[in-house]
């Protein structure tokens, strides 16, 4: 991966910092291992170009104003995440909304994270997330929802939530990462009301139907339900460095 600083692309038409509110602005959907091979297009249906920064390639498009934070925006943005995933051996999602005026801004929230976002990038590699919903019989109570954060997060130890210990041993060998989650911790992420939190996993692309039918067998004598949601971007394993991009 290139090391070389920002440069803005030819092709780039980059405002002056101190473009007037209602510029184009550049929206990031996330880290990318290679440059694209083929046409991807983005929220607006705006082409999605790769800018390399240091020790990153962003994956940015043009947009005229920031996204709103409603379904349709956040569909249309995952949207564009699985097509990008789809043709690069490695995406890491950024925070939905994350965007900035222009490029040099970028190369300089990224070159402060460089070091994270390629250790983060390496994990997810040819990789895809799957999540359990943990469903309980009514609101979660506090000592339900003890050992669960509102950010993903690795275990602490490996005796964590022994009610799901069945559960998380029949996908211990697809899993090839793990993180858990409170579910009013989750932004932007709608959970039922009787869900207690969330375990992302990150699996090997293509093992999905192993992963289900894992779950499947295990759920049957939990002691919690659980239902299995993926594959998808592996939004829950971007370093904390990455979740707390701001909005330019």
């Amino acid at each position: 991966m290139s090391r070389r600083r920002i440069s803005p692309s030819p092709s780039e038409s980059v405002p002056s910092p101190d473009a007037a509110p209602g510029a184009s602005r550049l929206h990031l959907y996330g880290v990318v291992s290679e440059p694209l091979r083929v046409p991807c297009f983005g929220i607006d249906g705006e082409p999605v170009r790769v800018v390399v920064c240091s020790g990153a390639l962003a994956a940015v498009g043009r947009v005229c104003r920031p996204p709103l934070l409603d379904e349709p925006t956040l569909l249309a943005h995952d949207e564009a995440l699985r097509r990008l995933g789809a043709v690069v051996g490695a995406l890491l999602p950024a925070r939905f909304g994350a965007g900035f005026p222009y490029a040099a801004a970028l190369a300089r929230h990224l070159a402060t994270r460089a070091g994270a976002l390629r250790a983060a990038l390496a994990l997810v590699a040819h990789r895809e997330q799957m999540t359990l919903l943990l469903h309980g019989d009514g609101a979660p109570t506090l000592d339900e929802v003890a050992d669960l954060a509102p950010r993903p997060r690795v275990a602490a130890h490996r005796h964590e939530l022994p009610r799901l210990a069945a559960i998380r041993a029949a996908v211990a060998r697809l899993a090839k990462a793990e993180r858990l989650e409170r579910a009013d911790g989750a932004a932007g992420v709608a959970a039922p009301p009787t869900c207690l939190g969330f375990v992302h996993h990150l699996i090997e692309r293509g093992q999905a139907g192993r992963y289900r039918a894992a779950i499947a067998e295990a759920a049957v004598d939990a002691p919690v339900r659980v239902t299995a949601t993926g594959p998808g971007p592996a939004y829950a394993f971007s370093p904390d460095e990455w979740i707390s991009s701001p909005s330019g």
